[in-house]
């Protein structure tokens, strides 16, 4: 008889983009092994390295030498995984969704990495508190 798999993973992580990749490929595994479709699976991801990403490139350079704390868990048919890191308030549910059109139009290079987020998951949340920011997404994986 094998064992269950385990219904939540978590990392805590340095500020560098080694890092992220072991979250991620942490989190494809872990959804993977919980039997997720493999679109859903890549959907989730990408939106995980995409906010650890943002988080190290984007974030305040006086919290570099902090971590950033990843939790994830399957719940009756929904994936949610929150990330918390120390830094100046950012909502992404704040930013304003661009013109794909007119984006790809201007020759920008990249910027989309929010929109992919938002585009890719059912449920954003932010919430900022005394210099911690608290971000969760969620998807359905039934």
């Amino acid at each position: 008889m094998t064992a269950p798999c385990p219904r939540s993973l978590s990392f805590e992580i340095e500020r560098n983009l080694h890092e992220a990749d072991k979250v991620r490929r942490g989190f494809a595994s872990f959804l993977s092994d919980n039997g997720v479709d493999s679109d859903i699976v890549n959907y989730l991801e990408l939106a995980i390295y995409e906010i650890i990403v943002n988080v190290i490139e984007h974030g305040d350079i006086q919290c570099n030498d902090r971590t950033v704390r990843v939790y994830g868990e399957i719940n009756g048919g929904l994936f949610s995984c929150s990330f918390n890191y120390s830094g100046s308030e950012y909502n992404i549910n704040n930013h304003k969704m661009p013109n794909l059109e007119e984006h790809f139009k201007s020759g920008k290079d990249g910027g989309l990495g929010i929109y992919m987020i938002k585009s890719l998951m059912d449920e954003v949340d932010y919430r900022h508190n005394e210099g911690e920011n608290w971000l969760k997404i969620i998807k359905s994986v039934n």
